[in-house]
């Protein structure tokens, strides 16, 4: 108990910190990598993708660790019940700027691969109205997961945090923050390439 509390406390202190931040709502700014960009997220803060959360256990290449969620339909799911496909594992919140940046982006791409690759993509620390009221708002279609007191277990030192496990459930890519400007680009080519 001492340590779930402690862990629990590490993580808000860290999300508070690190990428989005409710309090950067007002703040403007293009989304940096690697080519220039004329393209701005308003009323968002946009982070730069660090690859690789540092934390053992969770380094590409190994198994992603098991965890159970409900999901906004209702169902409880287990991240183990989706081996065979590729799933899209995404942590975020309705407040974090670059993690709205995104999601169209995982519609298009769930629109797009339909049952071939599984999208999860798991609001943290909010209530179920909450999100439900955004994604209803929005459209979205993928699978989405409440955890309201970050249970999952996951190195979500900011939000948004991605992980793409192959179809054995292997860390195949990790990231904290938006990994490119084009995101349906670049998660395409990586999905491409575990469906080969």
């Amino acid at each position: 108990m001492k340590k779930r509390i402690l862990s629990l406390l590490l993580m808000f202190i860290l999300i508070t910190t690190v990428s989005c931040s409710k309090d950067n709502k007002k703040n403007t700014r293009t989304l940096k990598s690697n080519t220039p960009t004329t393209e701005s997220v308003n009323n968002s803060e946009v982070s730069e993708a660090t690859n690789n959360p540092n934390t053992e256990g969770f380094e590409e290449g190994n198994l992603a660790p098991d965890f159970e969620v409900k999901l906004l339909s209702g169902e409880t799911v287990k991240l183990s019940d989706f081996k065979g496909k590729p799933v899209l594992l995404n942590f975020w919140a309705t407040w974090c700027g670059p993690c709205k940046f995104e999601m169209p982006d995982f519609q298009k791409l769930h629109e797009e691969y339909g049952e071939n690759l599984i999208i999860l993509s798991v609001n943290i620390g909010e209530s179920e109205n909450e999100v439900k009221k955004y994604i209803d708002e929005n459209n979205f279609s993928f699978g989405i997961g409440l955890d309201e007191m970050g249970e999952t277990g996951y190195p979500v030192m900011a939000l948004p945090t991605t992980f793409l496990l192959d179809k054995d459930g292997r860390i195949n890519f990790s990231a904290q923050g938006v990994p490119s400007e084009d995101v349906h680009g670049f998660y395409k080519e990586k999905i491409d390439s575990l469906l080969k």
